[in-house]
C-alpha cells in the first residue's frame, strides 16, 4: 500500500511506500546478506533486530496476520486505529488516480497544556492523516508462507515532497539515511489553514504524487521511481536476508471498484485489515499523556507538551476524548478534504467517484493481544465494541460545508460541527456494523464498516 501523508504538526508532506510482510522458511545454504545499514526502512515498527529505524513512529498499516494471534513484530504487537472515508467507481483509471483539494487545520492560538479540555493540538488526536492507494510490489506478501523474516518484516519507502522532484536522501528501505528525514529547503512546507490539491497518479517511471499550496503559490511533487532510489526487498523464503533493489512501483488496480452485495472486497490489499483501495485516513490513537500505566512507551518531553507515541492500548489517550475540531476555539479546527476525482480521457481530474462508505479497524485494536481492557473475537464478534472499552468518545467522519473547496463541501474526522451538513446519524451509526471479511487464509471480522452509498459530496 502505497500513502501520501500530511503531518499536521510540521505541515510536511511525504511519499510513502509500505509492503506487507516480508515471508521467509528457514535458513539455508545460498545468497548472504548484503551489507546492512546501521539505521533505515527494513522495519518502519522499528523492532528490526538487525536495523534501528531512522525515524521511530512510522505507522506502518494494520496487517491482518494469517496467525490466529494476529501479527506480531518481533513479539511486539504494532496497533494502528485508522478510522478512514472510502471512494468507489467503476470508470477506468479510478483504481489508480486520484485528487483532492484540502483546508489544512488551525491550531488553537495558545500551546497544549496536557489536559483534554484544551488547547489541544491536531497531533494529540491524529498524527498524520494518510491518501492511500493499493500498488504492486511483486516481491511482497502473499507469497504462501506463514512465517516473516524477523530482520525486515515490514519495510518501507519514504521521501518528502520536494520542489523540484527530487529526494533529499535515499528513500529505499536498505538505503535510508539520516539526511532522508531532515528536512531542507527544498523540501515543500505548507503552513496552517492553507488550501492545498493533492494530485496521484501512475506514470511510466512509477507513481507520482503533487502537492500544489493554492495559498502560497508553491508546490512539490514526487514519483516512486528508480531514477528517484525507490527500492523493495526481495522475496527470500530460504536465506531470510533482506537484500534491496530498485523498484518502479505502480496502482494495483485499474478501477476502484465497490464490494460485492455482501461486503467483501474487490479492489484492496488483501493483507491489511482494512479493505480499500482509494481513501483517506487518520492516524489515531499515537499521543497520550504519561501517566504512569502500561503503554507508557516511547515516550518525549516535547517540544509542545510531553506524551507517550506507542500504541495507546486502554484507549485513554487524546484520540479517545471528545477533544476533537467542534467549533471551539480550545481546539483545533478540522482537516478538511474533498471527494477525489480520478483522472478523466483527457488528461484531467474530472471524473467522480460516485460512492463513498466509512470504515474503521476498531475491531482488530480490540483483540486481546492489543487492548487490555476487551478481547475482541475476531470469528463471532463479540467483545468488539463501538467505541472500544475506555473510551470516553470516539470521532467519526462528517459532511461540512466549506466555501473554497470543490463543490463548497467536504469531510472531515471530528466531533459534530458547526458548519456540518450531516453527521450520518452519530457516532456508531456513521460507522456502521460489524464487517465479515474472506482474506484468503481466513474469514475474520476486523472492521466496522457502513453500506456503500452514493457520494453527496462530488
Amino acid at each position: 500500500m502505497r500513502r501520501v501523508a500530511l503531518f499536521s504538526a510540521l505541515i510536511l508532506a511525504a511519499f510513502m511506500v509500505g509492503a506487507a510482510p516480508a515471508a521467509a522458511h528457514s535458513r539455508a545454504s545460498g545468497p548472504v546478506q548484503e551489507h546492512i545499514n546501521a539505521r533505515g526502512g527494513l522495519d518502519c515498527n522499528g523492532y528490526s533486530p538487525i536495523q534501528k529505524p531512522v525515524r521511530r513512529g512510522m505507522d506502518c498499516t494494520e496487517v491482518a496476520s494469517n496467525s490466529e494471534y494476529g501479527f506480531k513484530d518481533n513479539g511486539h504487537y504494532i496497533g494502528h486505529d485508522e478510522p478512514a472515508a472510502e471512494f468507489f467507481s467503476s470508470r477506468p483509471g479510478s483504481g489508480g488516480s486520484e485528487s483532492y483539494q484540502v483546508k489544512l487545520p488551525v491550531e488553537p492560538s495558545s500551546k497544549p497544556n496536557g489536559s483534554f479540555t484544551g488547547p489541544v493540538w491536531t497531533f494529540q488526536n491524529d498524527v498524520t492523516f494518510w491518501f492511500g492507494m493499493v500498488l504492486c510490489d511483486n516481491e511482497s506478501y502473499p507469497e504462501g508462507t506463514t512465517v516473516c523474516t524477523p530482520n525486515c518484516p515490514e519495510p518501507v519507502n519514504f521521501a518528502y515532497l520536494t520542489k523540484s522532484g527530487t529526494p533529499i536522501g535515499p528513500p529505499g528501505p536498505d538505503t535510508q539515511k539520516n539526511q532522508s528525514f531532515n528536512p531542507t529547503n527544498a523540501v515543500l512546507r505548507m503552513n496552517q489553514g492553507d488550501v492545498i490539491t493533492v494530485n496521484i497518479h501512475d506514470t511510466p517511471a512509477g507513481l507520482s504524487a503533487a502537492v500544489a499550496d493554492q495559498t502560497t503559490g508553491q508546490s512539490g511533487s514526487m514519483v516512486a521511481s528508480v531514477a528517484n532510489g525507490f527500492r523493495h526487498i526481495l522475496f527470500d523464503p530460504v536465506n531470510l536476508t533482506c537484500n534491496g533493489a530498485p523498484y518502479a512501483f505502480h496502482p494495483m488496480y485499474n478501477t476502484a471498484a465497490a464490494p460485492t452485495a455482501g461486503g467483501q472486497p474487490t479492489a484492496w490489499t488483501t493483507w491489511a485489515a482494512h479493505t480499500f483501495n482509494i481513501s483517506e485516513s487518520g492516524e489515531v490513537g499515537h499521543f497520550e499523556p504519561v501517566n504512569g500505566d502500561g503503554d507508557d512507551n516511547f515516550c518525549v518531553k516535547g517540544p509542545l507538551v510531553p506524551g507517550c507515541t506507542d500504541t495507546d492500548t486502554d484507549f485513554d489517550g487524546y484520540a479517545y476524548h471528545p477533544d476533537w475540531p467542534n467549533g471551539s476555539a480550545n481546539f483545533a479546527t478540522a482537516a478538511y478534504f474533498s471527494s477525489p476525482r480520478s483522472l478523466g480521457p483527457g488528461g484531467s481530474f474530472n471524473q467522480r467517484f460516485g460512492a463513498f462508505a466509512f470504515e474503521t479497524d476498531l475491531p482488530r485494536v480490540e483483540e486481546a493481544n492489543t487492548s487490555v481492557n476487551q478481547a475482541c473475537d475476531h470469528h463471532t464478534g463479540q467483545n468488539c465494541t463501538n467505541p472500544p472499552v475506555g473510551a470516553s468518545f470516539y470521532p467519526w467522519i462528517h459532511l461540512a460545508s466549506v466555501p473554497g473547496l470543490r463543490g463548497g463541501c467536504a469531510w472531515a474526522l471530528s466531533n459534530d460541527l458547526p458548519n456540518q451538513i450531516s453527521n450520518f446519524g452519530g457516532e456508531q451509526a456513521a460507522w456502521g456494523s460489524l464487517l465479515t471479511t474472506n482474506y484468503g487464509f481466513d474469514t475474520r471480522i476486523h472492521n466496522f464498516a457502513s453500506t456503500p452509498a452514493a457520494n453527496p459530496c462530488g
